[in-house]
């Protein structure tokens, strides 16, 4: 008899923490207008007594409830974070992510920061104190007060379809200048350590453009919402060798040395990519582009194990640079000598 009681008071609990879940989820389907409890009661099988018990039961466990309407019930979408349970494996996957994020923001992000504590958490020792130690790091950042709030704007306007106010000024402007953004994509680069908005631009480019979070100031979340385009940002990102994307990709044809040829072979540098091996060693790799600028600081970390066959203008362009550069080289050389200091002879240390 205690057994078969014990199992009633299990299957009660199960009952329970199934139908919370069950309410949870219709909340957030609900969205901002919010649903009436009685219309829960009838959907989950219950009184609506019940139901009230239950929404306190949700708000007892963070979840953050709410009467925006009278008679109708919600969750916070700013405040709302959902509980995810992971797997030891998949909790490392995300931690490779945040330290990721830890190397290459030259941002203070306190956002970043309490993703990172937590998911630290998540591990056994000796894992989680060495985890733990990767949060500092963000918080040796400069604060910049106008970014944080960018990035908050931008993330609710993103999730909530809501209109963003920014003023924002280019890399070579000296004006800010008011935007009004649909916020449809926020993506980090690590090439350029930073965060950036992909949106329509409503009040003068009146299209989609791709804007630096690290420029933008005093932004500000609209009441008005915006309305869905035909536009696919993942789709539209995968033409970027960073941000810069285009409908109408470049094809870059490279040639690498033997030197360096298996380690260009061992990457994936980009979903186009096509690798051509030579009888001599060398190889050569075609890509399909949104734009050229991003990728030239890459190509030019190869110096001459590294041959642009095409475009011509980018060879060109390059070979310029080469000359100049060589150029500035034998007049440091010859000032060098003249003042009696020896060059290096380039030799590395045996390792």
């Amino acid at each position: 008899m205690v057994s078969v009681a014990m199992d009633a008071v299990g299957e009660r609990l199960v009952s329970r923490v199934e139908r919370l879940r069950a309410l949870e989820q219709a909340l957030l389907k609900a969205g901002d207008r919010g649903v009436r409890p009685a219309e829960l009661a009838q959907r989950l099988g219950v009184r609506r007594q019940t139901i009230y018990r239950d929404l306190q039961a949700l708000a007892d466990t963070d979840v953050p409830v709410w009467n925006p309407a009278r008679g109708r019930w919600a969750v916070r979408q700013e405040q709302y974070v959902g509980t995810v349970r992971l797997s030891i494996h998949e909790a490392v996957a995300l931690f490779f992510a945040a330290r990721l994020l830890a190397r290459m923001a030259d941002e203070h992000n306190p956002h970043a920061i309490s993703a990172l504590e937590k998911l630290a958490l998540r591990f056994p020792e000796p894992v989680r104190e060495q985890a733990m130690r990767a949060a500092p790091l963000l918080e040796r950042r400069p604060r910049n007060r106008e970014f944080v709030q960018a990035l908050e704007c931008l993330t609710l306007g993103w999730i909530e379809r809501r209109k963003v106010r920014v003023l924002y000024r280019s890399a070579r402007g000296r004006q800010r200048h008011p935007y009004v953004l649909h916020p449809y994509f926020l993506e980090p680069t690590a090439p350029g350590m930073a965060v950036y908005v992909l949106a329509y631009e409503e009040s003068y480019f009146r299209q989609f453009v791709t804007l630096k979070l690290e420029r933008m100031s005093q932004a500000t979340l609209l009441d008005e919402r915006f309305p869905e385009r035909d536009f696919d940002p993942v789709a539209a990102l995968q033409s970027a060798w960073g941000i810069m994307w285009s409908s109408s990709p470049v094809t870059v044809r490279l040639r690498f040395s033997p030197t360096v040829s298996r380690r260009v072979r061992e990457s994936q540098w980009h979903l186009s990519q096509q690798m051509e091996e030579k009888p001599d060693g060398s190889c050569i790799l075609t890509l399909r582009i949104g734009h050229t600028l991003e990728v030239l600081p890459w190509i030019r970390s190869w110096g001459r194990d590294c041959e642009v066959l095409e475009p011509p203008e980018l060879r060109s362009q390059l070979a310029e640079e080469y000359e100049a550069a060589a150029r500035l080289y034998r007049t440091a050389a010859t000032a060098d000598s003249v003042s009696g200091l020896r060059p290096s002879s380039g030799r590395h240390p045996r390792l």
